[in-house]
């Protein structure tokens, strides 16, 4: 249940990042480069679209005893 919560949050943020971020690229910490908007918004709603399917296939896994 948390993993289906955490993977539509993600998604959520992914999208909120994808759509209403104005700036032209993300910095990101440790000196890595920085990255547009969009790579980060796709790569957030990629994994959270996995999360939210391990998470449903955990709930349907533990239906079937």
């Amino acid at each position: 249940m948390i993993a289906l919560v955490l993977g539509f949050g993600a998604v959520a943020a992914a999208a909120y990042v994808g759509i209403f971020t104005t700036a032209s690229v993300i910095q990101l910490p440790g000196g890595l480069p920085t990255l547009d908007p969009r790579v980060v918004a796709l790569v957030m709603a990629t994994l959270g679209t996995i999360t939210t399917a391990l998470g449903g296939l955990t709930l349907y896994k533990s239906q079937d005893m």
